[in-house]
């Protein structure tokens, strides 16, 4: 074994170096390795600088598999995604997934991901039975949780992206309800007063959120109840068609949109009619994508979805290193397309 590590072809052989071979080649046991591997125990700090100089040299991968049956860890992430047909394709989740799973394998973990209906557990309580995951990340919060519930009654340490009015949950999020009142105050600046707001169903939390900050924009701003309408529990697109029609007599000089899904509806649906935006009307929306980029005049509240996911892999490590989190980690928040209105 010597011989072969002492070769000159070091960097050719690096793939079929084992624990085994470093420890042999230094004259230790796989168990002393190991804990400098791992950073565990009781090492000398020669012993450490000969072993991570040796690895180093050889350019040694530990086996993750192995290494997780020894250490009880599977570096799986579990992420839970909604799994309502209406909901998969929100771009907002595609990018948020694509942040988690970048910063996992910085940390040498990969997502495992989990699609539940609504609030369902089911699929979250197969995982933790069978120990697949260290950590959890959940992408959407429910009104009444029963998958928070059940982590909270687990040992596994959680990060929820979004807000929750639970105390003691690690979250990581945008301040929604302050964007949205700050976006609607902008609004009422540059003289917009009747308005029409479409939003999704308040069981999901941000929508209850991004309803609260518009509310209260317009009792800072003094806009009375005769001067805006509500819209709640659109999903579909049948849905927001059948808001506007029954909206069409109220002529607001502004439609705001809960989301990017239902302000690519409704500029659908206008376009249809033959509504110009925003020539005849405006049209705005609380949360900004791709879905949205062709509509180059409708402003939007703007939130970097890869970085939400990635600051709740970060702060999901944190807590398994058994260090000390802050409950609440904000990601920030950019009005877009505004010299539009």
């Amino acid at each position: 074994m010597s011989n072969r590590l002492r070769s000159s072809d070091k960097q050719s052989i690096s793939k079929s170096v084992t624990l085994k071979d470093i420890a042999d080649e230094l004259g230790l046991s796989k168990t002393t390795v190991s804990r400098v591997l791992s950073g565990t125990g009781r090492i000398s700090e020669e012993t450490k600088n000969r072993v991570l100089e040796c690895v180093k040299s050889y350019d040694y991968k530990p086996n993750l598999v192995a290494k997780g049956l020894a250490t009880s860890k599977s570096f799986n992430i579990g992420v839970l995604l909604p799994g309502d047909d209406e909901q998969s394709d929100i771009p907002f989740f595609h990018k948020c997934l694509s942040g988690i799973t970048q910063e996992a394998a910085l940390h040498g973990y990969d997502a495992l991901v989990m699609v539940s209906s609504g609030n369902s557990a089911e699929h979250l309580e197969r995982v933790l039975r069978q120990n697949k995951a260290d950590g959890i990340v959940i992408t959407r919060l429910m009104e009444d949780d029963s998958r928070l519930k059940l982590l909270q009654n687990s040992a596994l340490p959680f990060v929820v992206i979004g807000s929750g009015t639970a105390d003691g949950i690690v979250q990581v999020d945008t301040d929604h309800e302050n964007a949205c009142c700050e976006f609607t105050e902008l609004l009422i600046e540059k003289g917009f007063h009747k308005f029409l707001f479409l939003y999704g169903p308040e069981e999901i939390t941000v929508n209850r959120f991004r309803k609260n900050g518009f509310l209260k924009a317009l009792k800072k701003c003094g806009i009375e109840e005769a001067s805006f309408r509500m819209s709640g529990n659109n999903r579909l697109l049948s849905d927001v068609e059948k808001s506007l029609m029954e909206n069409v007599s109220f002529l607001p000089d502004c439609i705001i949109c809960g989301d990017d899904v239902l302000c690519s509806y409704t500029l659908n649906w206008l376009d249809k009619a033959e509504i110009q935006v925003p020539e005849e009307l405006m049209v705005a929306s609380f949360y900004n994508s791709n879905l949205l980029d062709r509509f180059t005049k409708v402003p939007a509240v703007d939130v970097d979805a890869d970085m939400e996911g990635r600051t709740s892999v970060s702060v999901l490590m944190s807590m398994l290193k058994g260090e000390r989190v802050e409950e609440k980690t904000r990601v920030d928040y950019s009005f877009i397309r505004t010299e539009n209105l």
